[in-house]
């Protein structure tokens, strides 16, 4: 990631309900990856969350497979972008901008609102005005883009690696075996959670007498079924399902 004052990532500390009691947000990957350690040396309940630059690049991924115990679940999310500027108006007077980080004045001129038309093109006044209405057309435009974008939420699924021999294994047996060498009715499952509250079960499903099978299956935040992928071959790799305007991704990924 190539700007250093982005955030590279979030760590959202977890009760043992699965509520955030905390959230660590770090702009340097030594800072994160060293807040990562210290909470899981002490066996932290934790999400993490990998921002995205404009690139689709993260920061390596490889300190997963060092993690004991792993993370509920990894996300991947483009990087926030910073809040815009807001402006305070009282009474028809606009009292200038302010900046959302630090809460302090921007440089612009105490305009009276009403008497804006009446301001000379070119002046310091006509200026301010016209950035003004910048910062509202662009808000508005945001908001229409928004809700035309379709979103796309990804999370990281991190499956030791003798797990998935153990599926692939189940996945990949003939026909015509006695019943005791097939999966049978017991179902591997793995779940995460998105950021939106809804949640995906990646799973290996069996039965008696017939090779088992991988799906994705997701479900709303009171746990019931919204759709599902049809049945696959492979566990490991990238599971993804469209609902609404969102898609919901899961990558599967061996540590």
């Amino acid at each position: 990631m190539n700007n250093t004052n982005s955030p590279v990532g979030r760590i959202d500390v977890l009760s043992l309900n699965g509520e955030v009691m905390e959230s660590i947000e770090c702009s340097h990957k030594e800072k994160f990856l060293q807040a990562i350690k210290e909470k899981n040396c002490y066996s932290v309940m934790m999400t993490i969350i990998l921002y995205r630059d404009k690139s689709g690049i993260t920061i390596p991924q490889d300190f997963l497979k060092e993690m004991n115990p792993l993370p509920q679940w990894v996300r991947i999310e483009d990087v926030p972008d910073p809040e815009p500027p807001f402006c305070v108006i009282r009474d028809g007077v606009f009292y200038g901008l302010f900046s959302a980080q630090t809460g302090k004045e921007l440089p612009c001129q105490l305009l009276d609102y009403d008497n804006f038309s009446q301001a000379e093109e070119g002046s310091d006044e006509y200026r301010d005005y016209q950035r003004l209405e910048a910062i509202m057309e662009k808000g508005e435009k945001d908001q229409t883009e928004d809700t035309q974008t379709k979103k796309e939420e990804v999370v990281i699924l991190p499956v030791p690696q003798y797990k998935l021999d153990i599926i692939d294994e189940f996945l990949n047996l003939p026909s015509g075996l006695d019943e005791d060498e097939y999966q049978g009715d017991d179902t591997i499952a793995y779940s995460v959670r998105f950021s939106d509250g809804l949640q995906a079960d990646v799973k290996c499903c069996g039965c008696q007498d017939e090779t088992s099978w991988a799906e994705m299956v997701l479900f709303d935040k009171e746990g019931y079924e919204l759709c599902c992928t049809e049945p696959g071959e492979e566990f490991a790799g990238e599971w993804s399902l469209e609902y609404g305007d969102t898609t919901y991704v899961v990558v599967v990924q061996a540590i």
